[in-house]
């Protein structure tokens, strides 16, 4: 089995079975929509950043960005996906970016996929009704020979999640025919064979009107694949142009939900790591409203907040030791605090972080802006990051 087949699956568009076969009876539907399609331009970019959840626990985020960039003297799409699934010490790393034409066919593909010290690189191009290139591997600061490649994926393929949302953007009518085509699910590169095409179908069960419609589209593999329709996953699409504003899985328990947004099974327990960036400013926010100096101590990136107030005029003495600026933070929450009880800390938190505004930087960056009336008179801000080992902390406060 793949060793990306669980991210496959927390994303919600792993499609089983054997490669494409024969046309179905949506073919011709998308090869007139694909051939319908504009020119890519700056405007009708698309970008999604979210979180993989898995029966509730955080396993993984995903980032895809797509833009319109010159190539060959004429416009392509640049579709980029970067993949971390959260494993321990076998953490593994998948960025893809494809060059898409006009019709949204691959013509290039740059691979980077690590686990470990191991990284797998390659890069082919198209040739006929395959591409071809190379493939080289690097285990820590050793690079292998470069190994030829060629993969049979059709003139006609297109793939990875920004293609498809492309697709799905201009298939916006609901009750249309579904879509049948070829598509690479990318996250299925491993070491031993790159993925072969599927045969997928696209349909828009149902939309909504004006500026702030929002469409969902449900996936499901094509009939020739023989999988199970309950493989599904349902892409919002909002407002005038369109732009991404979800992409949420149904495969049993796993999610594939923007940052800022929890799986229902996921609630927060000051005992766990935060693995949620809402998790990690409860665990501040209870530590310093309810004076508990274990859950401060947990909250913060110590070095990160402490490089920071080093760093500004009139800031924390460079001279002095972290072990002594942690513990005079830690001191002024536990005095600044009034011990209020659980249920007012939970309304107060749950205040803060529901009228305040959120930045999202990167899927491991989000900054919270709060109003003035749950930051004691003063609109303050707290920027909160996700460490290498998948925990959120708080690194600035002000």
């Amino acid at each position: 089995m793949c060793r990306f087949l669980p991210l496959l699956l927390a994303t919600g568009l792993f499609v089983a079975g054997t490669p494409a076969a024969s046309a179905g009876p949506g073919a011709k539907a998308a090869e007139k929509v694909r051939a319908a399609l504009a020119e890519p331009s700056a405007e009708r970019g698309l970008a999604f950043a979210g979180d993989l959840w898995e029966g509730g626990t955080w396993k993984g985020s995903l980032r895809v960005t797509v833009e319109a960039t010159a190539h060959d003297e004429r416009m392509v799409w640049t579709s980029k996906e970067e993949l971390r699934w959260a494993a321990g010490a076998s953490d593994r790393h998948l960025t893809v970016t494809l060059t898409l034409a006009r019709d949204l066919s691959v013509e290039r593909v740059e691979l980077s996929r690590k686990e470990g010290a191991r990284e797998v690189l390659a890069y082919l191009t198209r040739e006929g009704e395959a591409l071809t290139g190379t493939a080289r591997t690097i285990t820590g600061e050793e690079e292998g020979p470069g190994t030829p490649l060629r993969v049979a994926w059709p003139r006609t393929t297109t793939g990875g999640l920004g293609g498809l949302a492309l697709l799905a953007r201009a298939h916006l009518a609901p009750g249309q025919e579904a879509l049948e085509l070829g598509w690479i699910p990318t996250q299925l590169w491993n070491d031993a064979q790159p993925p072969a095409q599927r045969t997928l179908s696209l349909a828009a069960p149902h939309a909504g009107q004006g500026e702030d419609s929002v469409l969902e589209l449900t996936v499901v593999p094509g009939l020739q694949t023989g999988s199970s329709a309950a493989s599904k996953s349902m892409l919002r699409l909002a407002g005038a142009h369109h732009a991404v504003a979800g992409w949420t899985a149904v495969v049993g328990q796993a999610d594939l939900l923007p940052i800022g947004r929890l799986p229902q099974l996921t609630q927060f327990d000051e005992l766990k790591p935060a693995h949620a960036w809402q998790h990690a400013f409860r665990t501040f926010g209870v530590g310093y409203h309810m004076a508990k100096p274990e859950l401060l101590e947990r909250a913060f990136d110590w070095q990160a907040l402490y490089d920071h107030e080093t760093s500004i005029e009139d800031g924390w003495p460079a001279s002095r030791p972290l072990s002594d600026f942690k513990k005079a933070w830690v001191d002024e929450f536990l005095t600044q605090s009034k011990h209020r009880s659980r249920q007012e800390t939970d309304e107060l938190l749950a205040g803060t972080i529901g009228t305040g505004t959120l930045t999202v930087r990167s899927p491991d960056h989000v900054v919270l802006a709060a109003i003035a009336q749950f930051g004691g008179g003063t609109a303050r801000t707290y920027q909160l990051k996700r460490g290498p080992d998948g925990i959120w902390r708080m690194t600035r406060f002000g």
